[in-house]
């Protein structure tokens, strides 16, 4: 796994995850999708319901090895994978909650503090951009856990009418780190 700093810059084409999951039902998770490609990231595509996901690649793969996995999805998804997870060794690193409210989203953020500082901090003009590049960041920190909040104006794809996103990581939990995310 390459070494990547709080913005989730890493060089070119440092592949972090075994893959990312996006939700095709929503546009702000395609442009996180397109987001990680272009950092070399695979992605796959689920459209609200992750078990073939989960029976046909991840199942096997966590058999085998237990290997990160990120995306940028609606909860239900993330529930399921993060409770298999658990048989795995593995927890959610990483989870940032995305709720529009008007002309803005919402970000409520629990993770790393490198990380959820990053997030606060980054005059990156897309949360979408963000999110994908501070998932990679997520996976290999080993910074102590915290929680963060920010809003910031809603972007071309946020949906009004939208259930609350979720950009999660879920990997090893570093032994430096205080404690995994609980959903």
């Amino acid at each position: 796994m390459t070494k990547l700093d709080a913005r989730g810059d890493s060089g070119a084409g440092a592949t972090t995850f075994f893959r990312v999951v996006y939700d095709g039902r929503f546009p702000e998770s395609v442009a996180f999708a397109s987001a990680s490609e272009r950092a070399g990231e695979r992605v796959h595509r689920i459209d609200g319901d992750i078990s073939s996901f989960w029976y046909r690649e991840l199942d096997l793969a966590w058999r085998g090895r237990p290997a990160p996995v990120a995306g940028l999805t609606a909860h239900g998804p993330l529930f399921c994978l993060e409770r298999w997870a658990w048989d795995a060794g593995l927890r959610v690193l990483f989870k940032a909650e995305h709720r529009r409210a008007g002309r803005s989203v919402e970000h409520r953020l629990s993770g790393p503090s490198d990380i959820v500082a990053g997030f606060m901090e980054s005059q990156q003009p897309s949360w979408i951009e963000r999110a994908a590049g501070l998932a990679r960041a997520a996976a290999a920190s080993a910074a102590p856990y915290r929680q963060g909040r920010r809003v910031t104006p809603a972007s071309p794809f946020d949906n009004p009418d939208s259930e609350p996103l979720f950009t999660w990581v879920i990997g090893l939990a570093p032994a430096a780190a205080r404690s995994p995310i609980s959903l």
